[in-house]
């Protein structure tokens, strides 16, 4: 819901433009270049979303057709980028298979962190191509780590930091290396993207989410049983996780016999460093307080099969990849075929057409139902929800429960709660929950306010005294 309502704060409701609190993560680029001329022509979250998917998977091919086409000889790009399609096309359609949603999802959604793994590949095909007479290389180089710096901070995990430990090994394998040079670009243009992130900060209305971490003893040990309960999980499922996670941990050994063979030394000596900063970052900031920040790691799951797919097509002979080549085709018909056959299409088209949480039917009921109603309020996920996708045009903003302040931490606007500058003030008067018990939570919290309950299937609309939200005031203002 983060870059619909950005659209939406920023081409249509417009006055709130300056007031928007951004993800601390903002995803300036690619992101938003891409997907706000989807939104504005296609005005459809669920189409916008599917169009936007596929844009950036191309994008990523795309990618990975030139890191072989630099890395391998030209009888062999094609092969390794097929085969680096099959693979992605299995982590994909494990969607259809499966609960595993989490490393599928990654690489389809929009405004969470692919964006900064695709820059970080984009930055390390730059480095590959760079050679002593490649001054513009080193200088689109230093662009890209600027630009994904300033868009998302888990850049300087993805490349910065491994990168800095490629050059460093490097410089003590290949004596001819000179890393201060490329060092220097690197850390200069992501110290100059930080600095231009807090003054954007700090000098303009735009404010960020601020990110947290704790080098605390008591969160080291919090994030590492997180920690080992993640990575077990993945190993030990026996579902799809655990065969991505058998090919990340190949990729991993294979990579270590090529770097003791000097085979694409700089890639590999990268990849180990991207496994060792991704996989140990989190653990080591503390942030690891529950298993989906698996998110911050997943990307591991992506370059693994990538490395494999690249060191395996220039290990082995032209004679011996063409043997299985159609095997492998067949394998890839019928995993697709699967995936088409797991399909009901009559359910696919309704979803991406009339695509409605069951919530958000359920308050379109009750609206119709209950008269009087103006705006409402509810915790962070049905607010988003029902804002974006209500066919009654409701409009429900997050709060505190039962507190009922308002929740300015992501993706909000304060004119939302307070006003707008032209003096109409928004009023409110009811309020949704996440189950029934919510109501005994609201009426201890506010003893003095009477209120009436509505339900439609499983929700549940607490109808209250008109109330407002002040600048300045803890909880809401009450007109009687």
């Amino acid at each position: 819901m983060y870059f619909p309502s950005l659209f939406q704060e920023f081409f249509i409701e417009g006055e709130g433009f300056g007031e928007f609190k951004l993800n601390g993560q903002p995803n300036f680029f690619p992101d938003m270049v891409i997907y706000f001329p989807i939104y504005a022509l296609i005005r459809s979250i669920v189409w916008s979303g599917i169009i936007y998917s596929l844009v950036q998977v191309s994008i990523f091919i795309i990618i990975i057709f030139q890191l072989a086409k630099e890395l391998l000889p030209q009888e062999k790009v094609k092969i390794a980028s097929s085969l680096v399609v099959f693979i992605f096309t299995f982590i994909i359609g494990s969607a259809a298979f499966g609960k595993e949603w989490i490393i599928p999802f990654q690489i389809l959604s929009n405004g969470f962190h692919t964006s900064a793994f695709i820059l970080a590949l984009l930055a390390l095909l730059f480095y590959l191509k760079i050679n002593e007479d490649t001054k513009k290389l080193i200088s689109l180089l230093g662009l890209a780590v600027f630009i994904g710096t300033l868009n998302d901070g888990l850049f300087s995990v993805l490349f910065v930091i491994p990168f800095l430990i490629t050059i460093f090994v490097s410089s003590f394998l290949i004596k001819k290396t000179k890393p201060l040079v490329l060092a220097g670009v690197v850390i200069t243009a992501s110290l100059f993207a930080q600095a231009i992130y807090r003054a954007i900060g700090e000098c303009t209305s735009w404010s960020f989410i601020k990110q947290g971490y704790s080098l605390s003893v008591p969160m080291w040990k919090k994030s590492a049983a997180v920690f080992f309960e993640m990575w077990s999980s993945h190993l030990f499922s026996f579902n799809f996780n655990t065969f991505i996670s058998i090919v990340g941990l190949s990729a991993i050994g294979q990579s270590l016999f090529c770097i003791r063979k000097r085979y694409l030394l700089k890639m590999n000596l990268f990849f180990v460093a991207f496994v060792i900063a991704t996989v140990f970052t989190p653990l080591l900031l503390g942030t690891l307080d529950n298993p989906f920040k698996l998110r911050y790691s997943v990307f591991v799951f992506y370059f693994a099969p990538i490395i494999l797919c690249i060191n395996s097509t220039h290990i082995f002979s032209m004679r011996y990849i063409e043997r299985y080549a159609i095997t492998l085709s067949l394998v890839l018909a019928v995993v697709l075929g699967l995936m088409v056959g797991k399909l009901d299409k009559n359910v696919v088209m309704s979803r991406a057409t009339e695509y409605q949480p069951q919530r958000v039917k359920d308050i379109d009921l009750l609206c119709d139902k209950v008269p009087g109603l103006k705006n409402g309020v509810s915790t962070y996920w049905s607010a988003k929800q029902t804002t974006y996708f209500s066919s009654s045009g409701v409009k429900i903003y997050a709060i505190y429960y039962p507190e009922l302040k308002p929740n300015l931490y992501t993706g909000h606007n304060k004119w939302w709660y307070y006003g707008k500058d032209d003096g109409l003030e928004q009023e409110f008067n009811f309020v949704v929950m996440n189950k029934p018990e919510d109501t005994l939570l609201l009426k201890k919290e506010y003893p003095q306010i009477d209120f009436d309950v509505y339900n439609e299937g499983g929700t549940y609309l607490v109808i209250m005294p008109t109330f407002k939200f002040g600048k300045g005031i803890d909880g809401p203002i009450f007109s009687n």
